[in-house]
């Protein structure tokens, strides 16, 4: 029996030594962007902590690269997984605490309880409406979650708004979060979710190498889990009349999709593609024509989403067609920097016109990745952030 085990502790260990030899690089990195953007004035905080409770693009958009703007405006920043003794002793070290979807504990108490014996505010940081019971059954990855994973799954939301009731404020992507969260009577503030310096990079690599193939045309979809069935039907009909009409159009899906029988006299222009790390995804992006962002319509778990589609296809220069929720109305100047539609017809119109004008989809791709250098630039953000954090004490 210990033999059989041997290769599990074996792949743990290895795991584990490479997340702290990254995290060790990763500090590094930004101790020296910290260091070259000069010191804070007098009577700005210099210090904030994140706690994460999450993982992957969800600790990597709200943890990681926050991180790096604070970094930018001169502010040294430190992320710990978990809430523990560690985050506990931390939380009396610097001058703002962060709790990134971290579901209530005595330990997470016992954090916010730190961090006011030294003045510092502590904020909750959530990026989906995971703290409202009311909204549980509206969310569609229920439709495959094991009956006791699901179960779980609803005591965390009750957990969630704990944390976020012991905090004094709290940090969303979006202002459907933000008014939710105020509902509530907390206190909070919109921080957009925005790309990595990184990111940039390797998208502007990958928009750089891009190849046009004519005579097709690739709509895609990056779903990436399996919680996007029902934002996928809200376009599916108009794809369907669009692929009897159109020959040249294939649909590239990234990550999971379970495609109804309508689409079984298309299957063969459908390419699905395996889930890539997110360093491969700039050059994935950039393989589409065009780029869709459905949302469940009326869904207000929905509705709260961040404009994260819209943002990762115009660092490639891709445009993107998107249901038109308040964050992609935010994003996106309709026929110009994107395309929103509500309904078949409305999404039978937009992609009618970028698949059959290749000038049209350049200049709009183009126009997003402009507007994305403007507004969410690491280095303005992270002085809003500083600002925000700032002010609260």
């Amino acid at each position: 029996m210990l033999t059989g085990l041997r290769p599990f502790v074996r792949d743990g260990i290895r795991t584990t030594v490479r997340a702290r030899l990254a995290d060790g690089r990763e500090n590094r990195r930004l101790a020296a962007t910290c260091e070259s953007a000069g010191p804070r004035p007098e009577g700005e905080f210099r210090s904030v902590l994140f706690v994460s409770g999450s993982f992957g693009a969800m600790e990597r958009y709200r943890c990681a690269n926050p991180r790096e703007q604070l970094a930018l405006a001169g502010v040294r920043t430190k992320l710990l997984r978990g809430a523990g003794p560690e985050a506990i002793r931390e939380a009396g070290r610097h001058d703002a605490v962060v709790l990134h979807r971290l579901a209530y504990t005595p330990d997470v108490e016992a954090i916010v309880e730190a961090a006011r014996r030294r003045g510092a505010p502590v904020l909750f940081d959530i990026d989906d409406l995971v703290f409202d019971p009311g909204l549980f059954d509206r969310i569609d990855a229920l439709d495959w979650m094991e009956p006791a994973e699901a179960a779980l799954f609803r005591q965390s939301f009750a957990a969630q708004r704990r944390t976020l009731a012991s905090c004094d404020g709290a940090i969303v992507p979006t202002e459907p979060l933000a008014e939710a969260v105020r509902a509530l009577g907390v206190r909070c503030w919109v921080h957009p979710n925005a790309p990595s310096l990184e990111l940039l990079e390797l998208s502007r690599e990958a928009r750089r190498d891009r190849r046009v193939e004519p005579g097709r045309v690739v709509l895609g979809y990056a779903s990436g889990s399996r919680t996007h069935n029902r934002d996928f039907a809200e376009v599916s009909p108009a794809l369907l009349q669009l692929f009897a009409e159109i020959p040249a159009l294939e649909l590239h899906v990234v990550g999971y999709l379970d495609l109804d029988a309508g689409w079984e006299p298309f299957r063969s222009r459908v390419k699905t593609l395996e889930f890539v790390p997110w360093q491969q995804l700039p050059a994935v992006l950039a393989t589409f024509d065009v780029n869709l962002a459905p949302l469940e319509a009326g869904n207000p778990f929905c509705e709260a989403k961040s404009e994260l589609k819209w943002l990762e296809a115009a660092a490639v220069g891709v445009p993107t067609v998107a249901s038109p929720t308040a964050p992609y109305r935010a994003a996106i100047r309709h026929g110009e920097t994107g395309f929103l539609a509500s309904t078949t017809e409305e999404w039978v119109d937009a992609l009618r016109l970028l698949a059959s004008d290749p000038v049209r989809r350049q200049a709009v791709g183009s126009a997003a990745a402009e507007r994305l250098a403007d507004r969410y630039a690491p280095k303005t953000l992270g002085a809003e952030l500083a600002k925000t954090l700032t002010a609260l004490r």
